[in-house]
């Protein structure tokens, strides 16, 4: 590029690395700041930043880390947000944007700090570092602000990240973006068959949480839950966006999708019901369950016990009713010596037990299948029901259900999607 210059624009000089592509070069800077300048402008670059010079155009300036751009653009989706008066006055924000391979995972994330971190052992007015939290001898941190500016960062003996900031003020809050990168967690890495899963973001109750999942090289989305906000391309990876209110749970974003270059794996992989193959009993009873359920969260009353799938409609009934009698009816209590199960809810006294079991239970799972139960149970036979994810296949949780008294009574869940053996709850008989 014609009439490209650098320099340093501090005492003590500066480190930085060019590329060029065509007509385009990018500049980072990993030490101090550099001046560019051609001959439509000169822009100032320091750790944090990227300058794009092309060939008669006007520098620019973005921020070099793609995660940290990310959650940039998301801070601005929360920021229009508030200005709406969309968020309450005690919602928490949760932001992050995360990328993995089989080897490494790198995250950005939001941190808004509170004002009394800085009278607390946390901040040193004498050195003007801030004390971040502890990590694993693996990771490595960065630590950039609100302008995408990096800022220098070190950690102690103790495992601590330090950042340097300065002098600060201690009647603001502030608001930083930490950037971790380490090994893989076997959470990004979980096998279900031919299918992978992962679980990205975090949250807490009564917050706002935006997601952001950049899939591996050649990695297949197959499915999403909730339903994503965007799905586009991340330097040719596949990049998932999710925006979640979280009013009771902290639930987290699942993606299911296959691997071919880590499983030589192709679309042909796929499991028979992604590809329209679905049992049609449990398509059957999952339209019924559908139905049901629907008429329930209308108002309507349903007291079945029949069968497996019924009891848990009735048991949902009492949920969203909030009817203590029928709960107690449709759920199994043990009795055992020393062995009590079943609960003794006050909706009124405990109001968060309903609000919390109804999000979980009702609005963030859904039938799935079920083996055939037999024509004439024999008292105590458990029976399994697998339950999935709205709008998805994905298996989330396995419901017991057990035969007592003439009736179907569920007796618990197994709280997780690869555990689908309901033998355990055998000791509560």
């Amino acid at each position: 590029m014609r009439g490209l210059i650098f320099g340093s624009a501090i005492l003590g000089g500066a480190l930085l690395a060019a590329l060029a592509f065509g007509e385009t070069t990018e500049v980072t800077v990993e030490k101090g700041a550099v001046k560019a300048e051609t001959e439509n402008g000169t822009v100032t670059l320091v750790p944090g930043q990227k300058g794009i010079l092309k060939e008669g155009g006007a520098p620019q300036v973005t921020v070099d880390d793609v995660l940290v751009a990310d959650v940039l653009r998301m801070k601005k989706w929360l920021d229009g947000e508030k200005q709406q008066s969309r968020l309450g006055p005690h919602d928490a924000a949760t932001i992050q944007s995360m990328e993995f391979d089989a080897a490494r995972v790198k995250a950005a994330a939001y941190a808004d700090l509170p004002e009394d971190a800085f009278n607390a052992r946390e901040y040193s007015k004498e050195t003007g570092t801030l004390e971040l939290g502890q990590i694993g001898g693996d990771a490595t941190i960065a630590v950039y602000d609100m302008d995408g500016r990096k800022i220098s960062s070190d950690a102690g003996k103790d495992g601590r990240v330090y950042a340097h900031v300065g002098v600060l003020d201690p009647t603001k809050r502030m608001q930083l973006i930490m950037v971790a990168e380490s090994l893989t967690p076997e959470y990004c890495m979980q096998k279900d068959g031919n299918l992978r899963r992962c679980v990205c973001g975090s949250g807490a109750d009564h917050s706002v949480s935006y997601n952001r999942m950049i899939l591996p090289k050649s990695a297949i989305l197959v499915s999403a839950w909730p339903d994503p906000i965007c799905i586009n391309d991340s330097d040719g990876r596949t990049a998932v966006t999710f925006r979640q209110r979280k009013l009771a749970t902290g639930d987290i974003p699942v993606i299911e999708y296959l691997w071919p270059e880590k499983d030589g794996v192709t679309m042909e992989s796929l499991p028979p019901e992604y590809r329209g193959l679905r049992d049609p009993r449990d398509v059957q009873l999952s339209e019924s369950y559908q139905r049901q359920m629907a008429a329930i969260l209308a108002g309507a009353d349903y007291r079945d016990q029949s069968t497996p799938v019924a009891a848990l409609l009735t048991w949902r009934c009492a949920v969203v009713k909030e009817d203590k009698e029928l709960l107690r009816e449709a759920y199994y209590a043990s009795q055992k010596k020393g062995q009590k199960r079943g609960w003794n809810v006050n909706f009124q006294d405990e109001p968060d037990w309903g609000v919390k079991t109804r999000s979980y239970f009702i609005e963030n799972m859904t039938f799935l299948s079920t083996p055939e139960w037999p024509d004439q149970p024999k008292e105590g036979c458990i029976h399994p029901v697998h339950m999935c994810y709205p709008g998805t296949l994905l298996r989330c949780d396995t419901q017991a259900v057990i035969f007592h008294d003439g009736k179907w009574r569920v007796i618990g869940n197994t709280g997780n999607w690869r555990d689908t053996d309901v033998s355990g709850f055998e000791k509560y008989r």
